[in-house]
């Protein structure tokens, strides 16, 4: 019954997709897919015991960023919305708020693991931004001025990590450095093509001439992209 009342719901919109829109549906669907393989792998090396235990929040990472991605291409695609605008209503309200909570759960559970395992001097700092990044988010939606408070937070969560992951780079060597400039660039890719996608960013770029159509792919390409490199540079050793 839920199904066909939300069906009817959507069939209200009439969304057209065009050529383009498939293409970046597939797109999303390749990244879904890698996240999906390379997080169970993480998951069943956690149960296999090759992996500590604490690997299973590099699992859920990808799990949840699968269930925020869903999220997005329901929002996107089937109930639609005008690109840029984000004072949603309604079901698109829903599914903003259901994306946030997922998006953010899965920037907590590897900002945790991280803190964790090898930046343990932040004591949690980032992980806790992530909480209130997720709360200042969703009150975003209702009251837009928060994003001057919100903007700061954002960036020490997204780039905050990439940069530590940088000074233990130009520390190490061989190897750790190697592995430590991998996971750098693949969480500055990866959050690239978060940024390009959300809502509320887009109202900076939308009427740049060729950007938004640029935007369209980079994210899901910038987040496979990223993807692959935080899976090669994840140092299994703890």
């Amino acid at each position: 019954m839920c199904a066909i009342l939300f069906y009817e719901y959507i069939s209200e919109y009439n969304v057209i997709l065009d050529n383009l829109d498939y293409i970046e549906i597939l797109l999303w669907a390749i990244s879904i897919i890698i996240m999906f393989i390379i997080g169970t792998i993480f998951l069943i090396d956690v149960k296999k015991g090759t992996l500590n235990k604490v690997f299973i929040f590099v699992g859920l990472f990808f799990y949840w960023f699968i269930a925020g991605r869903i999220c997005r291409l329901i929002a996107k695609f089937l109930v639609g919305y005008e690109y840029g605008f984000f004072e949603f209503e309604g079901v698109l309200l829903v599914l903003a708020i259901l994306y946030t909570i997922t998006t953010y759960a899965g920037l907590f559970f590897i900002s945790y693991f991280f803190e964790k395992t090898y930046i343990k001097k932040t004591h949690f700092m980032f992980s806790v931004l992530v909480i209130v990044a997720a709360v200042l988010s969703i009150v975003n939606y209702e009251f837009p001025d928060i994003m001057l408070l919100l903007t700061p937070i954002y960036i020490i969560v997204l780039l905050g990590i990439p940069l530590v992951f940088i000074n233990l780079a130009i520390k190490g060597s061989g190897s750790v450095r190697r592995k430590a400039l991998m996971v750098a660039i693949g969480v500055i890719i990866f959050v690239l093509g978060i940024a390009f996608d959300v809502p509320e960013a887009a109202v900076i770029w939308m009427n740049v001439p060729g950007l938004p159509e640029f935007a369209k792919f980079a994210s899901p390409i910038f987040q496979i992209i990223g993807i692959i490199l935080l899976y090669f540079g994840f140092p299994r050793e703890i």
